[in-house]
């Protein structure tokens, strides 16, 4: 589960600049190159991590038009990659140590190498290491100990690869063997304590995974959707997803997939005053309320970082319009 200030001198009502479409509404989060969004939550709350000078970055929590600091400045770049509905934070530091953020209590280090892959509600995250010792664990960040999970299937023949984790406790990962005639990946969810794994072949791989049990991943560079444990996927499209949320919107940098119909997102800001002339909109986290995080760019070269809020009821462009959107491509 499986992303308004700006940090230039520019008046406050600029700052706190919306822009009304006919579904949509435009929030300016920033317009500094520096700053680059990672999670975005179902508050609305977005994390930032910015760039200060020669490796040296510092994060944030935006918070309705105003940031929050985490921690403090460090070295390299400081990655705030997931967050949750009580914004609460994980990421990594530059140096590659992980990390765990409690509004009132502070931020955490976590006693081992590694990166986060996901991160729930209960504060329970997965962790992928690749130093020395490939290997995967959950962890209970919220009292510091790592969960019962039979990650230590690894060895010399297989390594297990967690890589989210849903509201519902149910991991999602692919599992890496060496065989005679070479390496095979295999996508699982570990689910009621056990191991299922997801057809769909060899080179099949589960990357995120929803409340409804909604699984999308990869396999052999297709994007691969199981809504079913025991069912055979869908492919979506060529390519990589970057998530998927309650609502069964599936996203990546470029598009969201809903019902059976995938939307470049250069579409949701064509009609909206003010952004008509950004040529590209790559996403980088949609909520559960449907509200997308995404960096936005144009031809002169301008970088924003927004979020784009859809009014209630709304749905997306129709099979008619996306497939027009595609042609002109």
């Amino acid at each position: 589960m499986k992303r308004i200030i700006l940090l230039v001198a520019i008046t406050l009502a600029v700052a706190c600049k919306s822009a009304d479409a006919t579904g949509y509404t435009v929030v300016e989060i920033s317009s500094n190159s520096k700053d680059n969004v990672y999670a975005l939550n179902n508050n609305g709350w977005v994390t930032i991590s910015t760039v200060l000078g020669y490796m040296q970055s510092e994060m944030s929590l935006w918070v309705n038009g105003s940031r929050m600091k985490i921690g403090v400045a460090g070295f390299g770049t400081n990655s705030p990659r997931h967050l949750n509905d009580y914004n609460e934070v994980a990421g990594d530091y530059g140096t590659g140590q992980p990390f765990f953020y409690m509004p009132g209590r502070g931020i955490f280090t976590i006693p081992r190498s590694g990166n986060f892959t996901g991160l729930n509600n209960s504060g329970f995250a997965t962790m992928f290491s690749s130093l020395k010792v490939m290997e995967s664990s959950a962890y209970n960040l919220r009292d510091n100990m790592e969960l019962p999970f039979p990650a230590n299937r690894r060895g010399l023949f297989s390594t297990v690869h967690l890589e989210d984790i849903s509201n519902t406790n149910v991991l999602a990962g692919y599992m890496v063997t060496k065989e005679k005639s070479g390496v095979s990946e295999n996508a699982f969810v570990f689910y009621k304590q056990k191991f299922i794994y997801l057809k769909g072949g060899k080179g099949a791989k589960a990357l995120f995974i929803n409340d409804n049990n909604w699984v999308v991943g990869t396999a052999n560079g297709k994007i691969m959707l199981w809504r079913s444990f025991y069912k055979n996927p869908i492919i979506i499209a060529n390519g990589l997803p970057l998530g998927i949320n309650n609502r069964n919107q599936v996203f990546g940098y470029g598009w969201i997939w809903e019902n059976e119909t995938m939307v470049p997102s250069i579409n949701i800001l064509s009609d909206i005053p003010g952004y008509s002339n950004y040529t590209e909109c790559g996403i980088v986290d949609i909520n559960d309320r449907g509200q997308i995080l995404a960096k936005v760019s144009d031809n002169a070269g301008g970088i924003k970082s927004i979020l784009v809020k859809p009014k209630e009821g709304l749905s997306l462009p129709s099979k008619s319009a996306v497939f027009q959107a595609l042609v002109r491509k």
